[in-house]
């Protein structure tokens, strides 16, 4: 619940901060973090628990989450003082929108389906793909470092996804994120190539918060068809986590991982033909992105 909690204050705060100041690029920064938290979370578990067990895995992954609390603080408190003297002018007069859509509504409406989707199909991806290794005979080192791998992929996938609507436009570059999340969740179900499974989780983690990137990004551009659109979106990507566990840990109860993994993609294309109805406004969207954050 906390972690749910401060996903929504911490993405609303930040986007909302670089939306103000015209620096919404810099969201990738925020979303790498997560990728970056990962691979150091996977790479460090299994030396931790061999030591200390699993007991002192959560000791110590807190006591490292409170030193990164220590360092955003410092943060925080740095850029307070340096926003004290600036002109809340000069911070609003760079608030503003380019027009990426025909239609916000129709827009908003698309953004709710399809990352309710995506919450529903990285999940089981994310929840089961470590179990689905330890059953892999060719799979002989500890399955965490497949995170690891995971997060390796999400740490610069959310620049690149960002830099990527800048050149096509923010919808653009979400259809080819959602393609590769699917190509990338349908390797396992196909193959038990040890290679191919590791490309797949590299797959996995350079798309998962790239969509979350992109997605958010976009919606804060349409802030005039809803308030706290961030918010909704995130309770509904919430909805499709709780949902997705469930869904596919009844199956894989009576049955093995196929089902659930072909469920998610499915689930998944259905949100890339949710974002494919979003129609952009006429004319180069990319070069109004990038006016935008030239501003």
């Amino acid at each position: 619940m906390t972690s749910g909690m401060v996903f929504v204050i911490v993405s609303n705060l930040i986007l909302s901060r670089l939306n103000q100041t015209g620096k919404m690029y810099y969201s990738g920064f925020l979303y790498g973090g997560v990728g970056f938290g990962i691979c150091v979370s996977g790479a460090a578990i299994p030396t931790i628990q061999s030591n200390y067990g699993w007991e002192g895995t959560w000791i110590s992954l807190g006591l490292l989450s409170g030193v990164f609390m220590v360092a955003i603080m410092l943060g925080m408190w740095k850029q307070g003082n340096s926003d004290a003297s600036a002109p809340l002018s000069a911070q609003t007069s760079k608030n503003r929108h380019p027009e990426l859509v025909q239609n916000r509504k129709q827009a908003k409406y698309a953004l709710y389906i399809s990352y309710t989707g995506e919450g529903f199909g990285y999940i089981i991806f994310g929840t089961f793909i470590t179990a689905m290794l330890v059953k892999n005979p060719s799979f002989a080192f500890e399955s965490s470092y497949v995170w690891a791998i995971v997060g390796v992929g999400a740490i610069p996938s959310c620049l690149f996804w960002s830099w990527l609507g800048t050149r096509l436009s923010p919808v653009r570059a979400l259809k080819w994120a959602y393609m590769m999340q699917i190509i990338s969740i349908l390797i396992p179900v196909f193959t038990d190539h040890l290679l191919l499974t590791l490309l797949s989780a590299l797959g996995f983690g350079a798309t998962f918060m790239g969509i979350t990137t992109l997605t958010l990004t976009l919606a804060k551009s349409l802030e005039a068809a809803g308030p706290n659109l961030v918010s909704g979106l995130t309770a509904a990507y919430a909805i499709g986590q709780l949902l997705g566990p469930v869904v596919a840990g009844t199956i894989i109860s009576v049955n093995d991982f196929t089902i659930p993994f072909m469920i998610s993609a499915v689930v998944l294309v259905a949100a890339l033909i949710t974002i494919n109805s979003i129609k952009e406004r006429k004319g180069d969207a990319s070069n109004a992105v990038r006016k935008h954050q030239s501003y």
